[in-house]
């Protein structure tokens, strides 16, 4: 399939989607922001739980404007797939800060697991990319590959990074229990991030088979 000429109805379902992965992108900003200041955490927090809101409610158009449109530019199942995994990123970031706020932690002191949300960080902006370039899928093709390898390596760091730092948690000296769980709760959310980052890459790698 080649997208040379779009009609509306076809150009709103790009915007929609990118619009859904610029809502990662902005609650990534707050995540990365409240975690160099942590002041006013319940205010940030509110922040973030506004733009899932307004994830949830592009989410809701673009399963409406789908589902009434007779012409996609892609197949139904694979939009739908790809609005439900941008969506899901932003409820599971939400999900992190408000644990992060609950339980009280300072991931400044754990070198293990900035690492993890540095690449996170990345990753956001690698998706939101993606996106972007979905409409031009023909003309763009090796430069989504290139993207989707380049997330995928960046995926196998975070793992390492989510087994040294539980490795690292496990191994202390007189560890406290409360604490090992807490953090290793934060590890695995991360680690469920990325995964879905990394299922959004390997829906859009599978584009480039798929419609060229």
């Amino acid at each position: 399939m080649a997208f040379l000429s779009l009609s509306p109805g076809q150009e709103k379902i790009f915007s929609l989607l990118e619009q859904s992965a610029g809502t990662i992108c902005e609650a990534n900003l707050i995540v990365i922001e409240f975690l160099n200041n942590s002041a006013c955490p319940e205010y940030k927090l509110r922040l973030l739980k506004s733009v899932k809101k307004r994830g949830d409610k592009l989410f809701t158009i673009i399963f409406l404007q789908t589902s009434r449109q007779f012409v996609l530019p892609l197949d139904a199942e694979d939009i739908l797939a790809l609005a439900q995994k941008l969506n899901l990123s932003v409820e599971n970031l939400a999900q992190v800060m408000e644990k992060i706020i609950i339980f009280k932690l300072y991931p400044q002191k754990d070198e293990s697991l900035m690492a993890m949300i540095d690449i996170l960080n990345t990753l956001a902006r690698d998706i939101y990319q993606l996106i972007a370039m979905l409409k031009n899928l023909r003309t763009k093709k090796s430069q989504i590959r290139k993207k989707c390898e380049e997330i995928s390596l960046k995926k196998e760091r975070s793992d390492t990074y989510c087994l040294q730092g539980i490795g690292d948690l496990l191994n202390q000296r007189n560890p406290e229990v409360i604490n090992i769980l807490k953090r290793r709760e934060i590890y695995t959310s991360l680690e469920l991030i990325i995964n879905g980052f990394k299922d959004i890459s390997n829906i859009i790698m599978e584009m480039t088979v798929k419609y060229v």
